[in-house]
């Protein structure tokens, strides 16, 4: 966009910390001295005046819409907004069980300052941030030294969830947003081993603020998440499940067969 050699541009991005993080690698083919028009704008929908100096423009989008782009979803991503296009969306997202290893190769990602309690285990986390460059809404990650990515949400919208009980599930905090669907995973770290069901949603788009668990209890080693859909964009809280927990679902299992 500034108008350099794309070489240079990409030996910039491939030193990034979100590129070195996620252990991104790129490939040129082609002529590294060649250059692109500097100011390309970001546009919004409209016309266009050609005497108009161009301008970057804010992005009016989410970054789910980029994340489905992204991951080769461009039909789901394009679809009109229905009942089957969320059935597909939380399809998708209960098979990777997150987006923010996609929304964070999109700009560079920082510590925004702030720094935050895991309401699970109550330790220290911090706050990242998507950069200005980002071609979404500003969005934020939140990570726990302990329980790792606990929040991949637009900025602001502070809905943590923590395991309440065995088989109980807590969001804490009412979402700024409708909430049109919701749908609560057990992630064992591949969509083998996960299991999801529907975290009850109101009509007014109010999601419960309890969600109980009743399906079988997936093995390994799990991490809870709730995906909440509200406009054109997801917020997701996530919870590391105890070994406690386990071991009661199991008991109960047994005790019922």
């Amino acid at each position: 966009m500034l108008g350099g050699p794309i070489g240079v541009a990409l030996r910039d991005l491939t030193c990034t910390p979100a590129a070195r993080r996620l252990n991104r690698h790129f490939a040129l083919i082609g002529d590294p001295a060649q250059t692109c028009l500097a100011s390309v704008p970001r546009l919004r929908a409209g016309s266009i005046d050609p005497a108009t100096p161009a301008q970057v423009t804010e992005p009016e989008f989410g970054a789910l819409r980029y994340c489905l782009h992204m991951a080769g979803e461009t039909e789901l991503a394009l679809a009109r907004p229905s009942f089957e296009r969320d059935e597909s969306l939380l399809l998708w997202l209960c098979r990777r069980g997150k987006i923010f290893d996609l929304w964070t190769g999109l700009s560079q990602i920082s510590r925004c300052g702030l720094a935050f309690d895991c309401a699970a285990c109550k330790r220290r986390g911090e706050v990242f941030r998507s950069g200005i460059e980002a071609p979404h809404l500003e969005r934020e990650l939140l990570l726990c030294v302990a329980c790792g990515a606990v929040a991949d949400r637009p900025v602001n919208d502070a809905t943590p969830m923590v395991p309440l009980a065995p088989d109980c599930f807590h969001l804490v905090g009412i979402p700024k947003r409708p909430v049109r669907r919701a749908v609560l995973q057990l992630w064992g770290g591949n969509a083998r081993d996960s299991a999801h069901c529907d975290w009850p949603v109101s009509a007014a788009g109010i999601p419960a603020s309890i969600c109980t668990w009743t399906k079988a209890w997936p093995t390994g080693p799990l991490r809870a998440s709730v995906f909440l859909l509200h406009g054109d964009e997801l917020s997701v809280s996530s919870a590391m499940v105890s070994r406690a927990s386990r071991r009661h679902r199991s008991a109960s299992q047994q005790l019922v067969t």
